[in-house]
């Protein structure tokens, strides 16, 4: 995972830089170039969704700030996990004194 001081890895997050036609290595190259550190595991074929924020840096070039758009699939996560169930017939704990008037026999 490379690192840039200036623009951190962080999981869920990624930058987007935008590429000048004179910087392009072939004239059909992308645009804009960048990573996303995903924060969770996909299979191959599914949809990854994410948010794009468009930000200018401190030497003045247009940048995409990028967010893994992952709520939906750790909500569906959560809901597989089982879930602890208190049964119908659990009685509540009566917590009694230390003295012996409180012992109800």
């Amino acid at each position: 995972m490379a690192t840039n001081n200036n623009y951190p890895d962080k999981p869920g997050y990624g930058t987007l830089f935008y590429q000048a036609p004179e910087h392009k290595k072939h004239p059909q190259g992308p645009d804009f170039t960048g990573h996303l550190v995903l924060d969770m595991d996909y299979k191959a074929g599914e949809r990854v969704n994410f948010g794009l924020w468009q930000k200018e840096t401190k030497q003045g070039t247009t940048m995409f700030s990028v967010r893994e758009d992952n709520w939906l699939k750790k909500k569906k996560l959560e809901e597989q996990q089982p879930k602890e169930v208190t049964p119908g017939y659990a009685r509540n704990k009566v917590k009694y004194g230390d003295d012996d008037n409180s012992i109800p026999f």
